[in-house]
């Protein structure tokens, strides 16, 4: 999904700060604010080395591949 001007901007502020959960529900309800509603995924990797990770659906092809969806927070 490629992002206007404003959007790199939004991407920009959030890497400096918060969750990975934190910005992919600010990014999420961005993307409904300009009309497209998109899926939060949540995921995790385990047993051995434990990690948790949360991404827009359709935006992070690694993850997705990386990490098992334990949780999808459908965009309203």
């Amino acid at each position: 999904m490629r992002l206007d001007r404003n959007g790199r901007g939004v991407d920009a502020v959030l890497w400096r700060r918060g969750s990975c959960l934190e910005r992919s529900l600010v990014r999420q309800e961005w993307h409904r604010a300009h009309g497209r509603a998109i899926d939060v995924v949540i995921g995790v990797r385990a047993p051995a080395d434990f990690g948790a990770h949360a991404w827009l659906d359709g935006e992070e092809d690694h993850s997705a591949a990386e990490f098992v969806e334990i949780r999808r927070h459908a965009a309203r």
